[in-house]
């Protein structure tokens, strides 16, 4: 490890790369960011004290297009605003877990501890897995958009995740069936299949 030195500007920026005990980092001016306090003249942005001038918008030479807003009830939903908007934001990963198309992966997870970790070298994807479910078991992640029944759906969402509300669930999954291009991508691929045992043959 290199010796930690002091300069005018307290400590050298090459420490932040070898924590040190001994060392209040707290007190040093130079680990310090401060608040972000510091508005932008031209576009409004939030700054800390020590960015440099213009750094957000290149001093309004960048003007960026308004965000439209979510459609309803998305917008609603996201606001902050009511009793459901306070549920689903305090819930927001369950919410998120009910809609999930892929499940996690990865090519090698070492529990040395609590935590899962990912060693190198390691391959982390998200399987998609086949589109309908074996004959006993249930339908999850994407094969529930195939269920082909909406309170079916709901129920099954549901079920995986006990904190959230049926009436938002389904709301949502309404909202994702209308708006979400990938949800009707999906969901039109059983549809191109001439039958329920259709077979692709591979060509050589």
């Amino acid at each position: 490890m290199p010796p930690i030195r002091r300069t005018n500007l307290g400590l050298e920026i090459i420490a932040a790369l070898y924590y040190n005990v001994a060392i209040e980092y707290s007190s040093e001016q130079i680990v310090t960011s401060g608040l972000m306090n510091i508005v932008c003249s031209h576009c409004n942005a939030l700054k800390f004290k020590n960015k440099v001038p213009g750094l957000c918008c290149a001093s309004g030479q960048v003007k960026l297009t308004p965000l439209v807003p979510s459609p309803e009830p998305l917008h609603s939903l996201v606001s902050g605003n009511g009793p459901d908007s306070d549920h689903i934001l305090t819930h927001i990963q369950q919410y998120n877990n009910c809609f999930q198309m892929t499940s996690f992966g990865a090519t090698k997870v070492i529990r040395d501890n609590f935590m899962p970790t990912f060693k190198t070298p390691c391959q982390i994807y998200h399987r998609t897995g086949s589109l309908l479910p074996m004959p006993d078991e249930d339908y999850t992640f994407l094969q529930i958009y195939f269920m082909g029944d909406s309170a079916r759906e709901v129920d099954q969402r549901c079920a995986y995740n006990n904190s959230v509300r049926r009436s938002i669930v389904e709301k949502l999954q309404t909202f994702f069936h209308q708006h979400n291009e990938l949800v009707a991508l999906s969901t039109t691929a059983l549809d191109l299949m001439p039958s329920d045992n259709h077979k692709k043959k591979r060509k050589y």
